[in-house]
């Protein structure tokens, strides 16, 4: 809870937004991607620093 008790929320990704979709068609069927990996570094590391309320990952593929 921020100043005032408002709520930080972090979004990633929107219905017309491909950025997930590209990532996942990036993979393919690889149980191990590099992207993925990288990806998911980012947000987390964005998030232990940030300390959001939430965060909404859209992936509308």
């Amino acid at each position: 809870m921020n100043l005032y008790g408002t709520k930080t929320m972090i979004a990633l990704g929107v219905a017309d937004d491909h950025a997930f979709l590209d990532l996942l068609m990036a993979m393919g069927n690889a149980s191990v991607s590099p992207k993925l990996d990288w990806t998911v570094r980012n947000v987390v590391d964005y998030v232990t620093h940030n300390v959001p309320d939430g965060i909404d990952l859209d992936l509308e593929c």
